[in-house]
Order: structure tokens, then sequence, then C-alpha cells
């Protein structure tokens, strides 16, 4: 399946790979864009170069309502922290600081960031709230 790619945001690339607390994802927007409709995982790259990729299994960020304009920055941390943001007054550009949350680094050996957008959606019904058993 090929998707397309994605050019509203740049992923810069990984800044201090395999360094706990430091280890963080570049990101920066093209134009602006609600971040809402992407989600970041990591990915093992196959062919070496291409842009196939095989994703990890339970590794994912979901972005929220961010909203970027452009030339904001996002460095998404893959540790734990509060997120923030803060305004560079001399060119008026938002950096953003998010925190996935893991207890360990994520890239390691060849994985790759991988930053995916929404194309479609489907929500299953809610499963029913069973009484308590007594």
């Amino acid at each position: 399946m090929l998707l397309p790619i994605i050019w509203e945001v740049r992923v810069v690339g990984v800044d201090e790979p395999n360094v706990p607390n430091r280890e963080r994802i570049m990101l920066q927007a093209n134009q602006a864009v609600d971040m809402s409709q992407f989600i970041m995982t990591a990915g093992f790259p196959s062919p070496p170069g291409s842009q196939m990729v095989y994703p990890v299994r339970d590794v994912l960020f979901w972005f929220g309502g961010i909203a970027l304009n452009p030339g904001d920055w996002i460095a998404l941390f893959t540790g734990a922290g509060t997120p923030e943001q803060h305004r560079d007054p001399a060119t008026g550009k938002v950096l953003h600081f998010l925190y996935w949350g893991r207890q360990q680094t994520l890239f390691t050996g060849n994985l790759v960031p991988v930053l995916f957008r929404y194309g479609g959606i489907l929500v299953g019904a809610p499963v029913p709230t069973l009484p308590a058993r007594r």
C-alpha cells in the first residue's frame, strides 16, 4: 500500500538518540497545520533509504490539538515530562516541548521515526457495562 508523502510537517531528525531523558524527535511545520490528524511511531525501514517501513508494535504517540504555524517546531522527547511551549521573541516562532512518557529510549539500532496522517477512521460501538456480580 502506498501512502501520500506528508508535506505539511517535516521530520528533521532524532537528537541525542539512546540518551535517557534527552532523546527527542524534532519536527518543523512547513505550513499552518493541526497536529491532531497526525500520529508518531517508530519503524524499521525496508529496503534501506525507501519510504517503506515496518511499524513497531505498541509504539504510538498522538499529538493532540496542537496548532502549528509555518516555521514552528516540536521537540518530542521519548521520556517523561510536562508539555510546555516557548515563543522566540526574535522570530515569533513557537517551540513545543512534548513528552511521550516512555520508560526506555526508543531510537537504538536502525529504528526511524515515522509520522502518519489519518486517512480515514472507523470507531466501534462502546462495550456495554455489565452489572457487577454478587
